[in-house]
């Protein structure tokens, strides 16, 4: 139970995570859009502007902070670029791929849930059924005294009736086809968790690189953007000449 605690808790973490990623990458892959037919800028580089763009901030530092605090800024990119090149992930797009794999398995061991509670339920039900029906064949052969027997035993007529319900349904299940498909469930959900389990530090990485792509890609777009005013700046002046 604890380890079912442990997971469910770990996998509602996950879905927060994943969530979160695929806004963000929707956000990159609509800046890198702006580009248009200019070339891509790959994560590679947008790090490397990155570790720039720190040095600049820490120009004004003593020579003692200045490198200790590029030192934290190295490291960290260092694990990013690490974990990056690991999976060979260059582009918003390769990013968009992995998180949609993980997204995939999440998605698999939530109907594996779904199922494999149908499982336990219908497994029950045809217990009850088997365990109560001799006081339910009991109960309407009885000619006299049948509300003392059916207050005395309520408990297992209202079992017996719902799991009557639950067979009537589902008339061709047995406990030995659900049980298997319940054991075979279970071995393949075992296998996603491991998976999803292998790839939960990696989420994690990739949400703390995050921060620096998303601040990067923002400059860019701002420099984009002035770029642009300046080119429209002449042409007013011009055609005020004109007039």
């Amino acid at each position: 139970n604890r380890d079912i605690v442990k997971f469910n808790s770990v996998r509602k973490h996950l879905r927060k995570v994943l969530a979160e990623l695929k806004e963000w990458i929707e956000e990159i892959k609509k800046i890198l859009s702006e580009f248009k037919e200019e070339k891509e800028p790959t994560i590679a580089d947008i790090l490397i502007d990155y570790l720039k763009s720190r040095q600049e901030a820490h120009s004004g530092k003593s020579r003692y902070f200045y490198n200790k605090d590029l030192a934290v800024d190295l490291k960290q990119v260092s694990q990013i670029v690490t974990f990056l090149q690991q999976r060979n992930i260059t582009t918003a797009d390769s990013l968009w791929k992995m998180i949609e794999e993980v997204s995939a398995v999440q998605s698999r061991i939530d109907t594996a849930d779904e199922r494999i509670k149908e499982l336990k339920k219908g497994i029950k039900f045809l217990g009850d059924y088997e365990k109560y029906k001799s006081v339910a064949d009991e109960y309407a052969k009885k000619k006299f005294g049948r509300d003392k027997f059916k207050t005395e035993h309520s408990k297992e007529l209202n079992s017996f009736y719902r799991a009557k319900r639950w067979v009537d349904e589902n008339s061709k299940a047995t406990t030995k086809s659900l049980k298997a498909e319940l054991e075979k469930l279970q071995t393949q959900k075992d296998c996603e968790v491991t998976l999803i389990e292998s790839n939960y530090g990696s989420l994690e990485e990739l949400k703390r690189a995050k921060y620096i792509i998303s601040k990067v890609l923002a400059n860019v777009k701002y420099q984009k953007q002035e770029q642009s005013r300046e080119i429209i700046k002449p042409t007013k002046i011009h055609n005020q000449n004109i007039e």
